[in-house]
């Protein structure tokens, strides 16, 4: 049971950040585009910017293809 409490609560926390970054997609797309680095430092960028957690940021990041934006 424990491990289905977590895996939702783990879907309902990437749910949030998805309808967070919807709301305003500019800010995680110029995120991305001002990031100077990989993948990684691609997810820290939008965690610290958006004020989201790893897994939220980490979710985002695969709906977008961050190696377009890196330098």
């Amino acid at each position: 049971m424990d491990v289905d409490v977590r895996g939702l609560l783990g879907r309902r926390e990437i749910l949030s950040a998805y309808i967070k970054v919807f709301e305003r997609p500019e800010e995680l797309l110029q995120v991305c585009a001002q990031v100077a680095g990989d993948s990684d430092a691609a997810r820290t960028a939008v965690a610290v910017a958006s004020d989201l957690s790893e897994i939220r940021a980490r979710a985002l990041l695969d709906l977008v293809d961050p190696s377009r934006f890196l330098r």
